[in-house]
């Protein structure tokens, strides 16, 4: 389960992270692309009390300003075979990393 919008609705949230059933959650904003914002500081407090769970990006695509693609997750699958299985297992093992560069 991948979390939009992290972190909230905040008691949910904590509780899917407490109970092991996120396995990431979105962290980028095209919008605002820095790396000092709410939801980052969030993800790290969870980290920094062993709650390891994956950064994710999303695009929201809800208007003509939001391009495609405009925040895209990378998941490292290894050796596997390139599909949505396998880059599942890599984003529920924590291998990402998120961008809106190219």
């Amino acid at each position: 389960m991948v979390i939009p919008h992290f972190p909230m609705p905040y008691a949910e949230v904590v509780a899917g992270l407490v109970l092991g059933k996120i396995d990431g959650v979105e962290l980028r904003d095209f919008y605002a692309p820095t790396m000092n914002t709410f939801a980052i500081a969030e993800w790290y407090r969870f980290l920094n009390m062993g709650y390891r769970v994956a950064a994710v990006g999303g695009t929201d695509k809800m208007s003509a300003g939001m391009p495609v693609g405009g925040v895209r997750t990378y998941a490292r699958v290894g050796g596997d075979e390139l599909s949505f299985a396998s880059w599942a297992r890599a984003v529920r093992a924590g291998r990402t990393f998120t961008t809106t560069a190219p």
